[in-house]
Parts: structure tokens; C-alpha cells; sequence
């Protein structure tokens, strides 16, 4: 009997796939069709056109979601962390606001989901990062290795590394740690976008060109008033240098943005998302004896390909994978694949 999943995502490029018998047979994001650049309406036209792919004989289709599944409870020891890491009452107020605008804003998508989905078919669904972390590790070439996951967030987290282990049908990827979406070097990165005059989520790939012009270490100190990597935490300085959000600015941070070249905070910046990203898995190598293992990476980081370069170079990572679609448009084929895996079916990487 045939297996087929259609993988489905609702957000930030809204997106479907099809899966047939571990195969990826088909894929396509919601803005080919609109002409709408990051197009997150619902991927009706997406949905119409993987399934087109098809045949008569084609068994029942499963669909696998993998957006909006929520909190998972497992992370309530992580944000007890952080809360107590909070010094003052604005801290704890901004983490309680991006806590809130992050239930609002995945319960409209969840509504629309479930809307379409009215019964129709069986459902597999995913935790956001989890499904960014099947898209890389199941579509690549290893059968095991570490994966990283980063982005702006997504069922609060900013970013996870997993163990791989392809073997593992029921659990191939297990957690070893996790950033929650309030201390997010997505959104970082995506301020600074923001701050020098471009558009966040739309406009990174300027600041990563900015970045060669520039002299990383003017403004480093500043950055890393922002979000830091240290005793094992990713950790942002909520507050007036730092919010987990693309805007507002506060006028102390405009200020001191305003005292240094576009190019040097681009460098900056660049740098530092480098380093700390570096120094996480080498911290998480440390801990868990790791060495000679390949890496898979998916989320929108991801796009950044000075960011990949370095993190090919620590030694003790052999090959490296990049989901080719590392941003949300690729959570539909993370979900799919994983459904598909847990069932006991092979998954054939990419070529």
C-alpha cells in the first residue's frame, strides 16, 4: 500500500509538499502562485498543485502540520530559567509580552488549519523546530550527527540542537538544547536589519554584504550588550538594547547604533552571530563527547552562508547539510518527512 503525506505549513511562507513512499515528489510555497513575496496566507493553490502529483491508485493521503502545535511542556523548566534570570520587573514583562503575542499569533493560524482541515484526514503534527530539524536531518545524506535549528522562533524557541540517529524510527532526534524564543539571534540579527534602514526577514543578505566593508570589533561591544552566549545560556539584555521583536527601537539603542558606519555594524554584528553560534556547539561538543560528526542545519539563519562556513570549520564537524528551503517554507517537508519515518518508511535524501 502506498504511503501518502501531504506536508502543510501556514505562516511565514506559507507552503505544501507530498511525500509518496519516502520520496519527495513535490513542493511549492504559496508566493509562486500569488506573485507575493513571503506570501503566509493559507497554501490553498500550494495544497491543489502538490496533489496534483497524484495517480488514481493512490491510497488515502495523511497530512502532517508543522506550525502552531504549541507549548511543549518539556520547556517549562527552561523558561522557570530564564524568568529567574530576569533582574527587573521590565525584563520579566517583556518575556511575559513576547510569551502573550506568540499564543495570539499562532492561535489565529491554528483556527485557519483546523478550519481546512474539518475531519478530512488523519493528522500528524509537529512542534515547530522539530519539523526545521527532520527537513535537514531525514532529507540529508548521514544516518547521524548533530543538527542545529535557529530562527526567529517558533512554538517558543529561537533555536535547538539535536542528536540524529536515523535508526531511531520513534525518536530520531532527541533535544540537547534549547534557546527560548526571547532570546532569539533571529530577531537579533533581524534588528540590526531593521536599525541600519532595510527590512527584517526580507533584507538579512545586505547586512551579511555589508558586513565584509566593515570592522568587526568598533561596535562588537555593543552587540554584545544585546544577546550573549555565556555559562552555557543563550541569553538576550531585555530591555532598551534588546527586545524580542523586529521594532520599536529605543532612543538609547538608535543612538548608539547612530554612532558608528552601516558597514561596521553590519561586521559587527555578523561576527558576533558567528561566534556565538560557534561557541554553542562547541560548548554542546564539550558536554556530550562529541568529534567527527556531520552537521545538519535548517532554519533561517541558515540563509547566512558566512554563518555555515564557519560553523564547517570546527573541528570536529566532518560534512555539513543545509536544508535547501532552511526557512519556514520548508517546516511542510520536516513534518512530512517525519510522519513518514515514524511510520517505518525510508526517507531518500536529496540529491
Amino acid at each position: 500500500m502506498n504511503k501518502i503525506t501531504l506536508g502543510i505549513c501556514n505562516d511565514e511562507t506559507a507552503s505544501a509538499c507530498l511525500f509518496k513512499n519516502g520520496e519527495l515528489v513535490a513542493a511549492v510555497s504559496e508566493e509562486r502562485f500569488s506573485r507575493k513575496k513571503l506570501d503566509n496566507s493559507f497554501p490553498l493553490k500550494s495544497i491543489e498543485y502538490v496533489l496534483s502529483f497524484l495517480d488514481s491508485e493512490s491510497s488515502q493521503v495523511e497530512v502532517a502540520y508543522a506550525w502552531t502545535k504549541g507549548f511543549d511542556p518539556k520547556l517549562l523548566e527552561t523558561y522557570l530559567k530564564r524568568f529567574s534570570l530576569c533582574e527587573t520587573l521590565e525584563e520579566k514583562q517583556i518575556l511575559q509580552e513576547k510569551i502573550d503575542s506568540e499564543i495570539d499569533r499562532d492561535t489565529s493560524n491554528k483556527n485557519e488549519f483546523n478550519s481546512w482541515l474539518d475531519g478530512k484526514y488523519s493528522l500528524s503534527h509537529y512542534y515547530h523546530h522539530e519539523a526545521h530539524a527532520a527537513s535537514a536531518c531525514l532529507l540529508s545524506p548521514y544516518d547521524e550527527g548533530i543538527c542545529l535549528t535557529a530562527d526567529g522562533r517558533g512554538d517558543f524557541e529561537s533555536l535547538v540542537v539535536w542528536k540524529f540517529n536515523r535508526n531511531n524510527l520513534s525518536q530520531p532526534l532527541v533535544k540537547i538544547f534549547s534557546a527560548t524564543s526571547a532570546d532569539s539571534l533571529g530577531y537579533f540579527y533581524g534588528r540590526i536589519t531593521g536599525l541600519l534602514g532595510f527590512a527584517p526577514m526580507r533584507h538579512e543578505g545586505k547586512i551579511t554584504g555589508l558586513a565584509a566593508f566593515g570592522d568587526p570589533y568598533k561596535a562588537l561591544p555593543l552587540m554584545e550588550k544585546m544577546i550573549s552566549f555565556k555559562d552555557g545560556d543563550l541569553t538576550s539584555n531585555l530591555g532598551k538594547f534588546y527586545k524580542p521583536f523586529f521594532k520599536p527601537y529605543s532612543e538609547e539603542l538608535v543612538n548608539e547604533i547612530s554612532k558608528f558606519s552601516r558597514e561596521d555594524i553590519a561586521a559587527a554584528a555578523q561576527h558576533h552571530l558567528e561566534k556565538i553560534l560557534c561557541d554553542i556547539l562547541i560548548h554542546i561538543a564539550d558536554i556530550n563527547n562529541i568529534s567527527n560528526s556531520n552537521l545538519m542545519l535548517a532554519g533561517g539563519i541558515f540563509g547566512n552562508v558566512k554563518v555555515t562556513q564557519k560553523l564547517k570549520e570546527l573541528s570536529f564537524i566532518d560534512k555539513v547539510f543545509v536544508q535547501p528551503h532552511m526557512g519556514d517554507g520548508g517546516l511542510c517537508v520536516g513534518a512530512a518527512a517525519l510522519s513518514q519515518h515514524q511510520k517505518g518508511v525510508p526517507i531518500q535524501p536529496l540529491n
